[in-house]
């Protein structure tokens, strides 16, 4: 027990050690994954409004070939009512025209909320790209300061582990398998004092006997409340419930003292003062 338990304390700094740098390298590499995102999302956007744009332009196409169909179709129309005479067919000719000037208003109405469609995404597409070179830029001086700490926090948790396989040969098996079980489950802390018959891991009182058990034959135990490795720390040592109380200290009693000293003299004279006048014998 006198060579295993400092081996168990110092492999349990080295497991919290191993344990905090890992966590910090979660965070690293989670920052560095949310950059990556962010910079995939970057690019999603700025593909979005040049594929609307495209969109929109083809649909403008089509609008324009439409509006040109029918503006060639107008063209026919009036020239044939303006060879006819009056009667049914140039009636029916100018149904036909005022139908087709329909149309083209339609078209020319949507050609213009096309344009406009085409104008807005031009001009947000405009300034996502220019915002989107800053970002970059600040992505890549954020990504080249986390690849370094990934680095650093990678190099120093492979020397966390070496440290730990320097530890764990000197161990028995089982103590190991115990003590790394304890880890997992009990938040990083397998091995605690017992100060003042409290565990210090779950703050819960311990037997006295338990303690005093410790105390006079080290070995391997486990806390009755929280099961983690326990050992009583030397520079608290445990008082028995049967041991009588310390004395207590009086801190009256030097005040009482000096007052003693100081009208002892007074009493002494007060005394003499009283004593009764001795009678002459010669009368």
């Amino acid at each position: 027990m006198l060579k295993t338990l400092p081996r168990l304390l110092a492999l349990q700094t080295c497991d919290q050690h191993i344990r905090e740098t890992v966590q910090t390298l979660e965070s690293h590499q989670s920052s560095l994954a949310a950059l990556e995102d962010q910079a995939r999302a970057s690019v999603r956007e700025r593909q979005g409004y040049h594929d609307r744009i495209r969109d929109a332009r083809q649909v403008r196409e089509v609008l324009v070939a439409q509006r040109t169909q029918i503006k060639h179709q107008l063209r026919e129309k009036k020239r044939g009512e303006h060879h006819r005479g009056p009667g049914k067919v140039k009636e029916f000719l100018q149904g036909e025209i005022a139908l087709l000037d329909a149309q083209k208003a339609a078209i020319e109405e949507e050609l213009r909320i096309v344009e406009e469609q085409i104008a807005n995404d031009s001009a947000i597409l405009h300034q996502v790209e220019e915002g989107a070179l800053t970002q970059a830029e600040e992505r890549q001086r954020t990504t080249a300061a986390l690849c370094e700490q990934i680095a650093t926090t990678q190099a120093i948790l492979r020397a966390a582990q070496e440290e730990r396989t320097v530890l764990t040969p000197g161990l028995p098996p089982f103590v190991v398998s115990e003590y790394e079980r304890i880890f997992a489950h009990r938040s990083g802390i397998a091995v605690v004092s017992i100060a003042h018959e409290i565990c210090q891991g779950c703050h819960l009182h311990v037997p006295a006997h338990f303690c005093l058990e410790l105390q006079k034959t080290p070995r391997l135990a486990f806390c009755p409340n929280c099961h983690r490795v326990v050992f009583v720390a030397t520079e608290a040592p445990v008082v028995s419930l049967s041991s009588p109380p310390p004395a207590t200290t009086d801190r009256r009693a030097p005040l009482q003292q000096l007052r003693a000293r100081m009208t002892a003299p007074n009493r002494k004279t007060l005394a003499s003062t009283k004593q009764p006048h001795s009678v002459p014998t010669h009368l």
